[in-house]
């Protein structure tokens, strides 16, 4: 029993750290996505990591309601 707890630590662990290589990922994307879009429209850049963040956790929000959705879909 010992070894299965230690086998879910490790794997809670490595989701973890891959969920944030995953975050950190998509935010440089669409702050780099961001930051051409804002030049060539000739507003502040500083708002690109801010635009970058809040994209970022639209996407999250959605995909949270989608399994949200499958879980309810599934029990009925």
């Amino acid at each position: 029993m010992d070894e299965d707890k230690r086998d879910e630590k490790l794997g809670r662990a490595i989701v973890g750290v891959t969920w944030l290589i995953f975050a950190a990922k998509f935010i440089v994307v669409v702050s780099v996505i961001a930051l051409a879009v804002l030049y060539f429209v000739g507003k502040p850049l500083w708002l690109a990591p801010i635009i970058a963040i809040v994209i970022f956790a639209v996407y999250r929000l959605f995909w949270r309601l989608i399994w949200m959705f499958i879980g309810w879909a599934g029990r009925q």
